[in-house]
Order: C-alpha cells, then structure tokens, then sequence
C-alpha cells in the first residue's frame, strides 16, 4: 500500500537535508578512501591508510600483499574506494585495546564493502572467531567470540545475497546481552552472550586471521564506535545510528532500511508562513520519519 504525507512546518526556510559526515560521539576509529590513503604513486598500491580520528592506521609492509587504490570513477558511487585481489591482499589494523574498544565495552563495527565473489571472504577479523565480519556461506555472518568451544554467530540473509557487485553497509553489532549482524540497516537475528571477548589480536581488512580467506572486492569506509555515552550503555544512540547510516547510504547510494523513506515523489511549496511538503512513499516498510532543518 503507498502511503501520502502531508505536513506544514511553520518556518521561514527550509531544506531536506542529509548528514555529510558521521556522528562524532563514541566514534574511535574512522578509515575513508577519500582521505589519508599513502598509496604508490605508479602501481597505487596501499601501504597505509590513517584514520581520521585518533593516531591509528591499517597498513601492510609487503609490497605484493598491498591491495590497490581506486580513483573516484572505479571506485563506489563516485568515491574512492580500495580493492583487495582475493589472493593475498590484506592490511593490519592495531589490536581492540590500542583502539580502545575491548573488552568490556559495546561497540559497533561498520565496513561500506562490495564484492562479486562466491566465495567465503572476510572483511575484517580479529583472533579466530573474534571481531569477524564475513561474506557468503550465510549472506553475511558476524562472529563477535569464541568462548570454552562455543562460537558466539549472528547471521543475515542467505549465501550470494549481498556479494551481488553492489555496495552494501555491513555492522557487526556487540553487546552486553547480544550480538547482531546488521546489513545495509537492517539487524539479522539476536545472538544471546553474556560475556565479551577477551582476545586482543591485531584485527585485519580483507582477509581472516591466519591469512585466509581473503576478500575479492572493494572496501570504501571503515568505523568503530565504543560505548562511552550512549543511550542505556549502548555505543550508538538509535538517533546516531540513524544518522550513521543514512550518511553512509546517501554517501554510496545504498538502499538502505535506515533511510528515513524511499520516496516516489517529494514536492516543496511556499505559503505565506511555512513551507508544505508532500511526499509519496512506495511502501509502508521503514517509514521512520527525517529531519528538517
């Protein structure tokens, strides 16, 4: 069923506006392919990729396990985005600690990715079975530990289906009480624990611990967030997380369930004290409302 909205805001001015940059709060850790990439200047390989808050980088020392730099127009949406060969390329990330984001906190970890591949690839992973996030086998399976034989899984979605060559905004989401493997905003199902992982190895983009299964594909943006402010000890507000991903969609044109709406049609008119909008949505589903400002 389509919905049509109506609303008068008695303002002066207006606009329909997107966040152009990430929520700050709790954010430790942020990798953009747009920024702070040392890359070869011939063969663009990646040696180091700074992040943009905080004195931490992912780098690789061995020239022939460097994955490449895309300039804007091979890369995703128009942006800058680093492809990883599916063989051997990797980078290596500090350990959680450095971070500051384990153990004992609630954090998310989010990677705007895209791959083809059929098989199993990881897009970042820390010991075994610790802090990975991986493609295909399910769609998309977060592992947040392993603890006394038992593998704490979240899973979402079934083997292929978002290694389909677009991109898509992958989250592995930690708890005191549960982990969930959230794509493109949308959360997989709860996995119950009652214990956060203890393991402080350094975390790794573009394959698993131990060099394998490596990721055949392109990873735009990288961010952790730890708790430290959120709302009920969570490491993001549901407003932050929102904005999060709303910002990271409309930044990469992924459909995402976050998005305030998916429109149909969107009209804007002057009256004499307010503007009216009128918008048409195409279906019911994640009609969670925007910001006008």
């Amino acid at each position: 069923m389509k919905n049509i909205y109506k609303l008068l805001f008695l303002v002066l001015t207006t606009g329909f506006v997107f966040a152009q940059s990430p929520p700050s709060t709790n954010l430790l850790f942020h990798l953009r392919a747009d920024d702070n990439v040392t890359a070869d200047p011939e063969g663009l390989t990646v040696s180091s990729w700074e992040s943009l808050v905080g004195s931490y980088s992912a780098s690789q020392g061995d020239v022939s396990k460097q994955p490449l730099l895309l300039t804007a127009a091979n890369g995703i949406n128009n942006h800058q985005a680093i492809r990883f060969d599916g063989v051997d390329d990797y980078l290596i990330l500090p350990t959680p600690s450095a971070i500051g984001f384990a153990p004992n906190q609630n954090y998310d970890i989010y990677v705007v990715a895209r791959s083809s591949s059929a098989n199993i690839q990881f897009l970042i992973a820390g010991g075994t079975e610790v802090h990975e996030i991986h493609l295909n086998g399910p769609g998309a399976r977060y592992i947040s530990k392993s603890y006394n034989g038992i593998t704490y899984v979240s899973d979402n979605g079934a083997s292929g289906d978002f290694t389909n060559g677009v991109a898509h905004i992958f989250a592995g989401r930690t708890t005191a009480n549960g982990s969930y493997m959230r794509v493109d905003g949308i959360d997989g199902a709860k996995q119950l624990q009652t214990l956060y992982a203890q393991d402080n190895t350094n975390l790794r983009l573009g394959c698993r611990n131990g060099d394998s299964y490596y990721l055949a594909g392109e990873i735009a943006e990288v961010l952790i967030y730890a708790a430290g402010g959120g709302g009920n000890g969570e490491s993001m507000t549901l407003e932050n997380r929102t904005n999060l991903e709303t910002y990271l969609a409309t930044r990469y044109n992924i459909t995402s369930g976050s998005l305030p709406v998916e429109l149909t049609t969107f009209t804007a008119n002057a009256t004499e004290n307010g503007v009216i909008l009128n918008w048409q949505t195409a279906t019911e589903v994640n009609n969670y409302g925007f910001e006008i400002e």
